[in-house]
């Protein structure tokens, strides 16, 4: 490694009336351009209800020397959704060539972390920097018959099967009741295969 050199990009930050813990856990991808590069940012309204809870999106179009303002993640027809504070990611697949982006979307503000499902997919408008709304699939959400509102379906990982082009995506899902705890319990891995381009489903 003696023959790499590097330096410093620009630190981005979210404002208290954006972010009451600030930004962390980015997932950055190169785009359609070279060197114009889109970062998503995992906020919290943790202790503001009153806040909207999002993702927060940047671009930087010199290699991520500086980047552009935080602006909420939404879709590319300018509609805003809800996101909790909790890790996304963002893939190109390898044989349609598209962007998509894996995260939690709300029907309602979150609380915080909460709730941490359904978990999603869907494309990246490349041009207008959103979620193509009509493309956004459901990869798992809870079941109220057996789930508790607490289940997360988040910390996942994500790998693409070379043979066929679909996104693996592995988590533990997560949940106990009020009152309860993590520790102590051994959580499975669950194994989603998402398909994706003309066979998508």
């Amino acid at each position: 490694g003696r023959d790499i050199e590097w330096d410093l990009g620009e630190t981005v930050h979210l404002d208290p009336d954006q972010s009451t813990r600030g930004a962390f856990e980015p997932a950055i991808v190169e785009l359609n351009r070279p060197g114009r590069f889109l970062m998503i940012l995992r906020g919290s309204n943790q202790d503001r209800p009153d806040q909207p809870g999002h993702k927060w999106m940047c671009v930087s179009d010199d290699y991520c020397r500086t980047w552009s303002k935080p602006a909420p993640l939404g879709y590319s027809n300018g509609e805003k959704f809800f996101s909790p504070s909790a890790c996304s990611d963002i893939r190109r697949n390898s044989k349609d060539g598209k962007l998509y982006w894996i995260g939690n979307i709300c029907p309602e503000n979150s609380a915080g972390n909460d709730p941490r499902y359904p978990l999603v997919i869907g494309h990246v408008d490349e041009e207008n920097l959103g979620i193509i709304k009509d493309t956004v699939k459901v990869i798992d959400s809870r079941d109220p018959t057996k789930d508790s509102p607490h289940l997360q379906l988040s910390n996942f990982s994500v790998d693409e099967d070379p043979a066929s082009g679909h996104f693996i995506v592995q988590l533990s899902r997560l949940d106990y009741e009020p009152g309860g705890t993590y520790e102590g319990r051994e959580w499975p891995i669950t194994r989603y295969e998402v398909s994706v381009g003309e066979s998508e489903k």
